[in-house]
């Protein structure tokens, strides 16, 4: 693992895959990245390595054929959780507190994954159409819908950043 500062400014990360998580993780052999901060490349480095980790434990299992029909609900519990406690899915740099950690995963079981947890994590964003006629309901029963809001985008986004599926 390593980040060196590049000519032009940016940073480029290079990560060596072990071969046999190489697969799960649909990953070559070399890793290699250029970001425009040390800090964006040393939070993929830290993704990256927890990733690794949870391949190697069995814990990954995201069939790379079909990265984009994997459910919501199992995104969240598999892929997204872990790294949420970590705080790698924010931009602030200490993870949440216990407390904040059990209130997301209460706004995600009691809000959340009964209303998108039956879809894949790619249908919704080829769909936003589907997102707003789901969400609204929720938006006027809900005093605090902006908390909902910021964790449904955050999963999306981290889903964009493994490249789950691509932005259209």
């Amino acid at each position: 693992m390593s980040i060196k500062k590049t000519k032009n400014g940016t940073y480029q990360l290079r990560l060596y895959i072990p071969e046999d998580v190489q697969a799960k993780l649909g990953l070559g052999k070399l890793f290699k990245r250029k970001y425009k901060t040390r800090r964006e490349a040393k939070e993929v480095e830290l993704k990256l390595s927890i990733d690794i980790k949870n391949a190697k434990s069995g814990k990954s299992h995201i069939n790379i054929k079909n990265k984009g029909e994997i459910i919501f609900k199992k995104f969240y519990e598999d892929i997204w959780l872990e790294p949420y406690k970590a705080g790698q899915t924010t931009t602030t740099i200490k993870p949440p507190t216990k407390a904040t950690v059990f209130q997301t995963e209460n706004i995600f079981r009691l809000h959340i994954l009964p209303i998108l947890g039956k879809y894949s994590i790619e249908y919704p964003n080829n769909n936003k159409q589907l997102i707003l006629s789901l969400l609204t309901p929720k938006a006027n029963s809900y005093a605090n819908f902006k908390v909902i809001r910021s964790y449904v985008n955050s999963v999306f986004d981290w889903a964009e950043e493994l490249r789950i599926y691509s932005i259209k």
